[in-house]
């Protein structure tokens, strides 16, 4: 028999001619393994209602928030390295108007209070929400829903894989459909040429086509998740190295975006 795996079918060969659909069989761990990849630690697949309904606000008025978005994460961001769960806000930011209105939804949402220029998170989870935790849970709230329709066959969110070596790496969210990996990275700041390495578009790009090449294989596939716009250079470098991109404004046809890109890998 010969496995088509381009075309998801078994052929059989002997003792006679027939093809038979490939069932979904492959998990996150076990194609991870199949390349020498364990999967050290994972994260949680569980979603907040409250939060979620935040975080669709935050995508609908994506166009609005964008600017007032990369303060707060900054903000958050900041107190999360000096392991605090309290962060201020620069002078010049409280005449904001968004700003100000986005904060406002996030202590509706109980994810933080403000007391002037102070913002005070509930707890290290509500933190990392505000650090842009956000935009993963709604993606997660989304694989969640594919699952249940059996369009993805496993997920797994935050994983950590380690190489035989002990080398590690993380990527926000794992999926295996038509017994393929699909890698997603999501990222709600500006990817510039400033900041630490982390934030560069460039090197987001790079670890999601080298951990998609080790990880996944010639079938595996990898997409960018970006609340910012990208600019038209570091579009063109995901195009070039086969990274589906989803960004600013289109964040609201995540849904048929994510569809889409499965459907088409699905059939090949």
């Amino acid at each position: 028999f010969y496995v088509d795996t381009l075309n998801g079918q078994i052929i059989s060969v002997l003792p006679e001619s027939a093809i038979a659909p490939l069932p979904e069989i492959i998990r996150v761990k076990s194609y991870m393994s199949a390349y020498g990849y364990r999967i050290h630690q994972t994260g949680s697949c569980q979603i907040a209602v409250k939060r979620q309904e935040l975080a669709e606000r935050i995508i609908e008025g994506a166009k609005r928030f964008s600017q007032a978005l990369t303060i707060l994460n900054a903000c958050a961001g900041a107190a999360r390295e000096q392991k605090r769960l309290s962060g201020k806000l620069e002078g010049r930011h409280l005449g904001f108007s968004e700003l100000m209105e986005l904060v406002d939804l996030f202590e509706q949402a109980a994810i933080l209070e403000r007391e002037g220029a102070w913002l005070k998170f509930a707890d290290e989870g509500a933190l990392f929400f505000a650090n842009g935790g956000w935009l993963e849970e709604h993606l997660v709230k989304l694989l969640n829903r594919l699952k249940g329709e059996k369009i993805i066959h496993d997920h797994q969110c935050n994983v950590v894989v380690e190489t035989q070596s002990g080398l590690r790496n993380e990527i926000d969210l794992a999926f295996t459909s038509g017994n393929r990996l699909h890698l997603v990275e999501a990222k709600t700041g500006r990817l510039g040429e400033k900041g630490g390495r982390e934030s560069r578009a460039d090197a987001v790009a790079y670890k999601l086509d080298n951990l998609r090449d080790l990880t996944g294989g010639t079938l595996g596939r990898a997409m960018l998740v970006s609340y910012q716009n990208l600019n038209p250079i570091d579009r063109t470098r995901c195009r070039e190295n086969g990274i589906e991109v989803v960004e600013g404004a289109d964040l609201r046809n995540l849904e048929k975006r994510m569809r889409d890109w499965i459907g088409v890998r699905r059939n090949g």
